[in-house]
């Protein structure tokens, strides 16, 4: 005989809604942001296909694919779905921004290989800044996810590095050139987490306030039905 349920404990009720509420807070800060970070991702990709039609291939094993495609059909269909199905993107909303983010690193240095007249170290650096804006969800989820994502970049840098410099690849190893990008590292790790703390900080307040104000609402009936 199957028992029934027992009734949440009401202060765990009471934190699953606080943080259910929390993360939709996070989410609407941050959605403005997002679309333009997606916008982003769709034309800068699409410009650099136009302007360099060929296939640009950034890992041997995988000769079939372009990830500047790939970045600009997942930032298209970003932008679709904040239009026409919002309710279902919100509801996968983390998913989409570490598939935007992690397509934008390959992407960004899939151009670095085949267009080193770009400003490599710019484009480094804008393309942190925009996610840690444009693609930020709650950043106690996010952070394992910025470190992997970092530490992954520094890596695939030092191989495009090899690649385009051959006096450094007989040098240096691809381990070696990888801890040289340490410092590099160092520096943009701090400065992602440390904006999007910034902008969570921010985000917290201002939900701390509407979170008051809307328990205190739900109170006041309860109060005055008690007074009565």
């Amino acid at each position: 005989m199957m028992r029934a349920p027992r009734p949440s404990h009401p202060l765990t009720t009471h934190r699953t809604r606080k943080a259910q509420a929390y993360r939709l807070h996070i989410i609407e800060s941050a959605l403005p942001a997002h679309i333009v970070g997606s916008v982003l991702g769709f034309v800068n990709p699409v410009v650099n296909k136009m302007r360099h039609p060929d296939e640009m291939v950034l890992f041997a094993s995988l000769p079939w694919c372009d990830f500047r495609e790939w970045l600009a059909f997942c930032s298209f269909s970003s932008l679709g779905l904040t239009q026409h199905a919002l309710v279902w993107y919100i509801a996968h909303f983390e998913r989409f921004c570490d598939a935007i983010s992690w397509l934008g690193l390959l992407a960004r240095c899939t151009m670095n290989l085949y267009c080193p007249e770009l400003p490599s170290d710019f484009f480094r650096v804008f393309t942190i800044i925009v996610g840690a804006v444009a693609m930020r969800y709650e950043l106690r989820k996010q952070w394992k996810h910025h470190l992997l994502r970092l530490t992954s970049a520094a890596i695939i840098d030092a191989h495009v590095k090899r690649q385009l410099d051959h006096g450094f690849a007989s040098t240096h190893s691809l381990l070696a050139a990888s801890g040289a990008q340490i410092p590099a590292f160092l520096v943009h790790i701090t400065l992602c987490l440390s904006i999007q703390a910034w902008l969570e900080k921010i985000d917290g307040k201002t939900f701390d306030a509407s979170w008051a104000r809307s328990h205190w609402r739900r109170r006041s009936p309860r109060l005055s039905s008690r007074e009565e």
